[in-house]
């Protein structure tokens, strides 16, 4: 708005002051259809390691992992990938839980996944396939991908868990403070809870 403001008197001169103003508004209107063209069908949703939606690819792996975890009747998972988490709890309308390494923006998701997990129900870890080499050989041997983009690994252990930097339980209220202190003795000391 602030260019064309700008702008708008030069459109009015006259001779070749107009045709350079005219010709260099169609050239920016040009740029931006075909900038709008070929952006159209990028994911902006990843860190470039993960399928994009240009040829639909993001959806289908992602539909087909849904498929499979449902399938083996799992609903709660360690993802390996912050926006993976999102994807698959927003992919499968909420009937899958996911959580990431901490207790993450909703820590009611990260403690239903840890409580499906001491429960015993099935649980699984899911991954981009070009990230499955921070998994530990063995468990690399039992990672089935799904669609090629995405690997699952069902029942991970508390142990491979903690390996990988999930802070298991973290989303279950704490009486310790960022740095270790009771949260009681910090309040009684005048600084709050």
């Amino acid at each position: 708005m602030l260019l064309a403001l700008t702008i708008a008197p030069w459109t009015r001169r006259a001779g070749i002051t107009r045709v350079l103003v005219v010709g260099l508004l169609a050239v920016f209107g040009v740029v931006g259809v075909g900038t709008i063209t070929e952006f159209a069908s990028v994911s902006f949703s990843s860190y470039g390691d993960e399928p994009t939606d240009s040829d639909g690819v993001e959806y289908g792996a992602l539909r087909g992992l849904v498929a499979s975890l449902q399938g083996q009747g799992v609903t709660h998972v360690y993802a390996m990938h912050p926006l993976l988490v999102w994807k698959i709890v927003f992919g499968s309308r909420e009937e899958i839980l996911a959580r990431w390494l901490d207790a993450g923006r909703y820590p009611a998701y990260t403690r239903a996944v840890d409580e499906a997990r001491r429960s015993g129900a099935p649980t699984a870890l899911v991954g981009y396939r070009s990230r499955r080499s921070r998994l530990p050989l063995e468990a690399r041997r039992h990672a089935e991908l799904v669609r090629e983009w995405l690997y699952v690994l069902r029942d991970p252990s508390p142990q491979l868990l903690r390996q990988l930097g999930f802070l298991l339980d973290a989303g279950e209220p704490s009486t310790q403070s960022r740095d270790g202190t009771a949260r009681a003795e910090h309040a009684r000391a005048g600084g709050g809870v």
